[in-house]
């Protein structure tokens, strides 16, 4: 029995272990670094935020509904869906306002008052994202006053109201300076007045602003009428406070001011306090607007070379500036001797109420501010 064990084994010491093709023989000294892992799957962990963003982002795709209705209910839910929210990181803004900006154009009453409460959250909570997308949002601006319903056109100075008057100076500035000549055109065709000509002779070069079916009442009450006018005057003070009256003096006393003693090259080494500050040089890339004092400066030099009779429109809508002496420069040229006879039209109007012609001296005011400085 002992003997055939001892057979056994003598043979095991024998025998040729069989290798698998490639490998070779593991020394006995080797260490063995091979383990084994578990995976550990959380599932429910963030179900709720994904589930949160996957509805939002249906709500989203909803906007282009053909049906008003569903659009205006979809508006009303990301409204509440804004204010449950304590901070927006999570929620897809950007892609929200792209969605928002063709709605101030809906034929639709209600989803325009509805775009219109969603953009006022936005710019409370999101202003840079408005800056971001000041060029086509004003774009849209600029076809509703232009469009062919007068209730569109009426709605397109609530939504322009409400970006000026933001109390964000970076964002109304960057509106009004970058979009001037555009939005001084666009609300004087709203008021359906006409702006001044460059030199009143039959060459002049002129930028007319011709009267449209906006100043119509169109079966309208007069009391609308007023109310409308009221709300498009008030607009437009705002923009040329914006635009050309210094708002940003300081609010400081005499004493004060004469006491502080600032470096005359100061504001060179500070932050600059204009949105996009080196636009006028291209800094940052090919720019498809021109600087304004350029395009004043070449409409002159066009209007002196000129040998052909009659006005001829100015393409000064591409031209942008962040210097206010431009802008004021622009509108003294071109807008404020229509913008002055038009409110003194308006005060001799005999149905003007005492609202509206408070509203309309107060523009008068502000011309003579301007014209005096």
């Amino acid at each position: 029995m002992g003997s055939k064990r001892k057979k056994t084994e003598k043979q095991k010491d024998f025998a040729k272990k069989k290798l698998k093709v490639g490998k070779t023989t593991v020394s006995q000294n080797s260490t063995s670094t091979s383990f084994k892992s578990k995976n550990i799957h959380v599932t429910s962990q963030f179900t709720g935020i994904d589930s949160d963003i996957k509805e939002i982002n249906k709500l989203l795709s909803l906007l282009k509904h053909h049906s008003s209705n569903s659009k205006h209910e979809v508006l009303n839910q990301l409204v509440r869906e804004i204010d449950k929210q304590d901070n927006l990181n999570s929620f897809p803004t950007d892609e929200l306002i792209v969605r928002l900006k063709p709605l101030i154009l809906d034929q639709s009453k209600s989803v325009r008052t509805a775009t219109l409460t969603l953009f006022e959250r936005l710019v409370d909570r999101k202003p840079d994202l408005i800056i971001l997308h000041q060029s086509s949002i004003i774009l849209f601006l600029l076809s509703a006053m232009s469009h062919i319903s007068l209730s569109i056109r009426n709605d397109s100075t609530k939504f322009l109201n409400l970006f000026l008057n933001t109390g964000i100076s970076d964002l109304s500035v960057a509106l009004v300076r970058r979009n001037w000549p555009k939005l001084l055109r666009g609300l004087t065709q709203l008021l359906g007045w006409k702006t001044a000509v460059l030199e009143r002779d039959p060459q002049s070069v002129s930028l007319r602003v011709t009267n449209n079916s906006s100043s119509i009442s169109e079966g309208k009450s007069a009391q609308i009428r007023k109310e409308r006018k009221i709300n498009q005057l008030k607009t437009l003070i705002s923009l040329i406070t914006l635009g050309v009256v210094d708002s940003n003096k300081s609010k400081s006393s005499e004493q004060d001011s004469n006491a502080i003693q600032v470096h005359p090259l100061t504001t060179i080494y500070m932050i600059p306090s204009v949105a996009d500050p080196f636009n006028n040089i291209r800094l940052y890339g090919p720019s498809q607007q021109t600087s304004m004092g350029s395009a004043l400066h070449s409409a002159k030099n066009h209007h002196q070379n000129s040998q052909a009779r009659g006005s001829q429109t100015l393409e000064l809508d591409d031209s942008c500036s962040d210097d206010q002496e431009s802008c004021r420069q622009f509108f003294v040229d071109y807008y404020l001797e229509g913008i002055q006879e038009g409110a003194e039209d308006t005060l001799k109007e005999e149905d003007a109420g005492f609202d509206l012609k408070n509203v309309t001296n107060e523009l008068i005011q502000i011309i003579n501010v301007i014209k005096s400085s």
